[in-house]
């Protein structure tokens, strides 16, 4: 999970990240955090990269490019991402209608006002935005399902395939994985593999390559569930 955090009060910042490794995103393990001092900096660095936040946590009131003209600006090419004002006036949350804030904060913090609001905001991503759970080492993560190409599994373990290139890998197996997956998304091609349909480069009778290149087999005995399940998701897919 992404987030960024984007004031032009360093010591204000300190305080935030403290409180996100403190909130349910740090106790997950998986996540980034990064920190930006003031609206051209976060654009620049949006521009320049294809990575995406999942939570933005914008400082309203900055210098040059503030946090409600930042938000209506990378709203136009991200409508699912979370956005979390910060304010030291309240009165200055009517603005922020318009580009669908998920909550807001109130200068000075409150630790369990903003532990409150950034558990509120995992919970959302993980039951709105449907991400998957794993556990290592008796630490809960958690992986948001359309950032996932493949799953694989290798003896008794599983290995995420992330689409940016990351593998993630916990104990368990394909049978479990398939609980907490959407069926009509996530589709098995193989004993050893789980596909992400939203990610498939190229497709024949036995074989499939992902947008990563990888080429997976498909095996007799799932030819023809995923060769229909391919079909229905090709015509009810928005845009099919």
């Amino acid at each position: 999970m992404n987030i960024a955090i984007c004031d032009d009060d360093r010591l204000f910042c300190q305080e935030l990240e403290k409180y996100v490794e403190q909130s349910s995103i740090g106790s997950s393990g998986v996540f980034d955090c990064d920190v930006f001092y003031s609206g051209e900096e976060l654009l620049q660095y949006l521009e320049e990269n294809e990575r995406t936040f999942h939570i933005y946590l914008l400082d309203i009131e900055m210098d040059g490019i503030d946090g409600i003209r930042l938000a209506s600006i990378f709203r136009r090419r991200d409508i699912e991402a979370l956005i979390i004002f910060v304010t030291c006036h309240e009165s200055m949350m009517v603005k922020a209608f318009d580009v669908r804030a998920f909550h807001y904060l109130v200068k000075p913090l409150q630790k369990e006002k903003v532990l409150e609001v950034l558990d509120s905001a995992y919970d959302y991503l993980l039951k709105r935005k449907k991400c998957f759970q794993f556990t290592v080492r008796k630490k809960i993560h958690t992986v948001l399902f359309s950032e996932i190409e493949y799953f694989e599994s290798i003896g008794r373990k599983i290995n995420i395939h992330k689409a940016n290139g990351e593998i993630f890998s916990f104990y368990s197996s394909l049978n479990e994985v398939m609980k907490q997956v959407d069926e009509t998304q996530f589709i098995r091609i193989h004993q050893s593999y789980l596909v992400n349909l939203d990610y498939l480069q190229h497709v024949t009778s036995k074989e499939i390559v992902m947008r990563c290149g990888v080429a997976l087999s498909i095996s007799k005995r799932y030819q023809t569930s995923f060769h229909h399940a391919f079909r229905s998701y090709l015509f009810y897919r928005p845009g099919g």
